[in-house]
């Protein structure tokens, strides 16, 4: 008699162009606090613990091909994830930003902080706030609300969610390049009893991290995510053929596990006695 609970959530994910759209709200720190969770699957809560400090740029033969983030860092939750180039380079041009205005950024720095008067000289960017989760709510809702995006509901509720709509953009825009258990695991989820199996590297997760670069890329169409789509559908196609030279290997080990099988079996019933 009592009702099933809803499975499934009516909202969905954003798309790149609405994506595109919220970024370029007029506030410096609206692309970081939208590429980074759309390219890493981060929570909104995460934000209250990320520092400078906790973003490492990742390289390839001098270009970086993502960055690696320490979610709740210091907490029993701490785990890590990757960001696209995009994001980077937004979180870099917001700290050169601070640093030219007064504040002295280090590994310590907040990554989010409360905007400072910068029409007044007597006011600069040294008395550091950091930028609290309702704060961080609010302005990502006023942007989207601004460019026209909270405007269709379906039934009481909007089409994607204001934050966690970042998240389902990185699960819906991964998944299809990466194995979903990676893609939980980036994204912190508990993945069951599977944790206890699956203990892939920093290494084995970049890899395939990078197969999916491409699709949680928003802005596509400038030189340096340009170059980063080259780098990536190289290192796809290098990944492609290592895979590829695995999957014979162990076509090969398996063929000479039963020829050794066979011989065993040869030698044990024409042995003596």
């Amino acid at each position: 008699m009592i009702p099933t609970g809803r499975k499934v959530a009516n909202d969905r994910a954003p798309t790149h162009e609405e994506i595109k759209k919220v970024i370029e709200y007029p506030d410096r720190r609206i692309k970081s606090l939208v590429l980074v969770p759309c390219s890493s699957g981060i929570r909104v809560g995460a934000w209250e613990y990320l520092k400078w400090k906790h973003v490492e740029p990742i390289k390839r033969d001098d270009k970086i091909v993502a960055a690696r983030i320490i979610v709740y860092a210091g907490e029993n939750e701490q785990y890590f994830s990757f960001m696209t180039p995009e994001a980077f380079q937004a979180l870099q041009e917001w700290m050169d930003y601070r640093k030219r205005c007064g504040e002295d950024i280090n590994g310590e720095s907040w990554l989010m902080r409360n905007l400072w008067n910068t029409t007044d000289p007597k006011s600069n960017a040294k008395a550091t706030n950091k930028m609290g989760i309702e704060a961080i709510r609010a302005l990502v809702e006023r942007a989207e609300r601004s460019q026209g995006l909270r405007t269709t509901l379906v039934g009481h509720r909007h089409e994607f969610k204001t934050n966690h709509g970042f998240r389902k953009f990185f699960q819906t825009n991964a998944e299809p390049k990466m194995k979903s258990l990676d893609v939980m695991t980036l994204m912190g989820q508990n993945t069951g009893i599977a944790a206890s199996y699956n203990k892939p590297t920093v290494e084995m997760l970049l890899t395939e991290y990078l197969k999916a670069v491409d699709n949680l890329t928003i802005d596509k169409t400038s030189r340096i995510n340009e170059d980063v789509v080259r780098n990536q559908q190289t290192l796809s196609a290098r990944i492609e053929e290592k895979d590829q030279e695995v999957n014979k290997l162990k076509e090969q080990m398996g063929k000479m596990q039963e020829l050794v099988e066979e011989l065993n079996h040869a030698i044990s019933f024409y042995k003596p006695g």
